[in-house]
């Protein structure tokens, strides 16, 4: 990891923020078809101006699916009884991604806060500007389908 981080150093780093959605069984994830990349991935996008990772993630899930999802964590409650201290949820994961060069910029790098989500609904609304396909998988699918490692990784560790 160091060794990549390292080699890379001098990379404009942009913050994006992905949902992993499953269903409430735990047995599905919900992946899109990316049509620029060309494969099987959780939605997600970069992370706005004044705008925390969790939120983005939130926001991208809904405006590529059209789903409310509810993040799934087991953070610890820390009593914060001040004013200036608040806790947000805290990601499942952070992945380091080099996104290479193309048509419209250049190589750098992706700090991905990765969020495991629960959806609470099964209805999608896909938006074909982004995405041509939506589906629930389980995970021996999604072993088998077009997908990033990490997607896989989440499906071993995660799924049921």
């Amino acid at each position: 990891m160091n060794n990549l981080i390292e080699s890379t150093k001098n990379l404009r780093k942009d913050f994006t923020a992905t949902g992993y959605i499953v269903n409430p069984e735990r047995t599905k994830m919900l992946v899109i078809f990316h049509n620029k990349l060309q494969k099987w991935l959780p939605a997600g996008g970069h992370v706005e101006p004044n705008e925390l990772p969790h939120e983005a993630a939130l926001r991208e899930v809904f405006e590529e699916t059209g789903i409310t999802a509810k993040i799934i964590t087991d953070d610890p409650i820390i009593n914060l009884e001040n004013k200036v201290d608040c806790q947000i949820p805290r990601p499942y994961t952070i992945l380091y991604q080099i996104v290479p060069e193309n048509k419209k910029d250049i190589e750098h790098i992706h700090v991905d806060f990765i969020y495991a989500m629960q959806a609470e609904e099964t209805i999608v609304k896909i938006d074909l500007n982004e995405v041509s396909n939506i589906k629930w998988l389980t995970k021996e699918e999604l072993l088998k389908c077009n997908c990033f490692d990490s997607v896989k990784g989440f499906a071993k560790n995660f799924l049921k």
